[in-house]
C-alpha cells in the first residue's frame, strides 16, 4: 500500500493556517531558492540592530576593507574614501582625479571597495561605474555583486599574506548587514542592479543602485551620486588629435553630465610613459 500526502493548502487548513498565508510562504520559499545561499540572511539589518563590528565598519574604511575583503589599507586609500564621503555631503558637484602607477589597486579601490562602503552606509545611493568598454564595466559590476552576495569570508592569497598585503577576511557583508540581493531577479543584472532596501519593496520604478557603462555603450541614462570613470585614457585614445578630440567630446557630453548636484565624479587613471 502506498501512502500519499496532501498539498500545502490542505495541510495549512489542518493546522489552522489560511490559504493566503500558505500562498505567501510558498512564494517566499520559491524566491529564496532562486536567491541561493544568501537567502538565509533574511531581510535587511537596521542600524540599531547592527553588531558593534558592523557599526565600526560603517565609519572606519580601513576596518571595513580588512573585515570584509581582507585588504590592508594604505593611508592614501583611506584619505580617498573619507574625501569621497565628505564631498558627497556638499550641495555642489565635486570632482576627484586619481593617477597612480599600474598595480597600485586604484581600480579596486574606486570601482569596488569605495562603492561597497557607500552602499552599506546608504542603500539609496546611485552609483555609475564606467570604463572604456562595456565589457570591462560589466566586469566591475559583477565583482561588486559577488561581494554583496558572498556567504563565506574571503580567503587571502598565501603570498599576499606573507608580504603583509592581505589577511583572511573575518566576515561577509550579508552576514553583518543582511541581504542585498532583491527578491525580484530582474533587478539584479550585469548592466545595472538594485539592492534590497529596508522596506524590501523593489519595483521597476526605483532607480538602480549601480549601473555599468562603457564609453562604447552609446547613450548613457540616469543621474548618479557617485560616478567613477576608470582608465578612460590609453595609447589608443591618445594616438592622434582626432582620437583625443573624440574622447573629450564623449566625456563632456555624456560622462560628466551623469553627476547629480551634490554628487562626486571620479576620473581614475594611471601614469603612462611618454
Amino acid at each position: 500500500m502506498v501512502k500519499t500526502g496532501i498539498d500545502a493548502h490542505n495541510a495549512g487548513r489542518l493546522v489552522g493556517v489560511s490559504p493566503q498565508t500558505v500562498t505567501r510562504w510558498l512564494a517566499k520559499m520559491k524566491a529564496d531558492a532562486a536567491l541561493g545561499p544568501e537567502a538565509e540572511f533574511d531581510g535587511v539589518v537596521h542600524h540599531e540592530a547592527l553588531s558593534e563590528q558592523a557599526q565600526q565598519a560603517m565609519d572606519d574604511f580601513g576596518y571595513f576593507r580588512r573585515r570584509y575583503f581582507g585588504r590592508i589599507t594604505l593611508p592614501w586609500q583611506e584619505e580617498a574614501a573619507y574625501t569621497t564621503v565628505e564631498l558627497l555631503a556638499t550641495p555642489v558637484k565635486e570632482y576627484i582625479v586619481s593617477n597612480a602607477p599600474p598595480g597600485g589597486g586604484k581600480s579596486t579601490l574606486f570601482t569596488h571597495d569605495i562603492p561597497a562602503w557607500l552602499i552599506v552606509r546608504n542603500r539609496a545611493i546611485r552609483i555609475l561605474i564606467g570604463s572604456r568598454t562595456e565589457r570591462m564595466a560589466f566586469t566591475y559590476s559583477r565583482r561588486l555583486r559577488r561581494s554583496l552576495t558572498r556567504t563565506r569570508p574571503v580567503r587571502a592569497d598565501h603570498d599576499d599574506i606573507v608580504k603583509g598585503l592581505a589577511v583572511d577576511a573575518a566576515a561577509t557583508l550579508v552576514g553583518d548587514f543582511g541581504r542585498f540581493k532583491p527578491l525580484n531577479q530582474e533587478l539584479w543584472r550585469a548592466d545595472e542592479f538594485m539592492v534590497a532596501n529596508f522596506d524590501d519593496e523593489e519595483t521597476e520604478d526605483k532607480e538602480a543602485t549601480v549601473a555599468a557603462y562603457g564609453i562604447d555603450s552609446g547613450f548613457l541614462g540616469g543621474r548618479y551620486d557617485y560616478v567613477c570613470w576608470d582608465d578612460l585614457i590609453d595609447k589608443k585614445t591618445i594616438k592622434s588629435q582626432d582620437a583625443m578630440d573624440a574622447l573629450v567630446g564623449i566625456y563632456e557630453s555624456e560622462c560628466e553630465t551623469r553627476v547629480e548636484p551634490g554628487g562626486v565624479l571620479v576620473i581614475n587613471g594611471h601614469l603612462m610613459k611618454a
